[in-house]
């Protein structure tokens, strides 16, 4: 079954709910259940919050949802049916790269060549991580070490 009107850029599992979570060129993101008879993932529901590419999704760590990164250098967080709980802005490049390693903090990378650090719930910068000059790839570990990639 064809959900998205263009490729695919990237995936997530919200393994808590048997959710799967796509996004794609064609501007959304998609959500999709596993049918636990079946084995295969059922399209549940669309969303459409960005207004460029989807190149990033990751699931939230306490999985009531995830956030979705474009290449209108936002990010948006939504709960786990797609509704959305808020927009986080501070990029000047697409956001490609999304990592959650505990329920207060979201650490994004960017086209622009920076690692944000943001406050989940303000929704504000904490820190900027400068130094790469291309597109960053981003991966947060246990011990709040922040490893990114260009």
């Amino acid at each position: 079954m064809k959900v998205h009107e263009g490729s695919v850029r990237c995936l997530g599992t919200l393994s808590t709910s048997d959710m799967l979570i796509t996004g794609s060129i064609d501007k959304s993101s998609k959500i999709f259940v596993l049918d636990g008879e079946t084995g295969k993932y059922d399209f549940q529901n669309s969303v459409n919050y960005h207004t460029g590419f989807v190149v990033s999704v990751c699931p939230m760590v306490n999985g009531l949802g995830f956030f979705s990164g474009g290449r209108d250098n936002k990010i948006m967080q939504m709960d786990i049916l797609g509704n959305p709980v808020q927009e986080l802005l501070g990029h000047e490049g697409a956001v490609n790269s999304l990592f959650q390693v505990n329920e207060k903090e979201l650490i994004s990378g960017s086209w622009d060549g920076t690692c944000k650090v943001w406050d989940i719930e303000t929704g504000k910068v904490k820190q900027t991580l400068e130094g790469h000059t291309h597109a960053t790839t981003v991966l947060g570990l246990e011990n709040n070490m922040i490893i990114t990639g260009s």
